[in-house]
């Protein structure tokens, strides 16, 4: 699942859903946007070239957070494999979970 969660409205559903869809023991790998561990310049660049792009700022004032995905997925009793913050100026999760 890549760069979903943080742009849905109810990203608990969504996860629910990829739950019943997989087999017994499978995997669900997300990468997902974070403003988690960017520094303030980069937050404000990424702001810019949003608003140059599309000309408005974004409307989902919520953010993904390491510790809100990893509720999600615990939530529908997925067991956590891996969580990493990745990248250097834009950030990214990256999580591994069982069924």
């Amino acid at each position: 699942m890549a760069n979903l969660l943080h742009v849905i409205n109810e990203p608990q559903k969504v996860v629910k859903q990829s739950k019943r869809v997989l087999k017994e023991n499978g995997k669900i790998i997300i990468i997902d946007f974070t403003p988690e561990g960017m520094s303030f310049f980069d937050k404000m660049q990424l702001m810019y070239r949003y608003f140059k792009t599309y000309k408005k700022l974004p409307s989902k004032k919520t953010s993904l957070t390491m510790q809100k995905a990893k509720e999600i997925l615990e939530k529908e009793n997925f067991k956590i494999e891996q969580v990493e913050l990745i990248g250097d100026k834009m950030k990214a999760i990256f999580i591994v979970a069982k069924k």
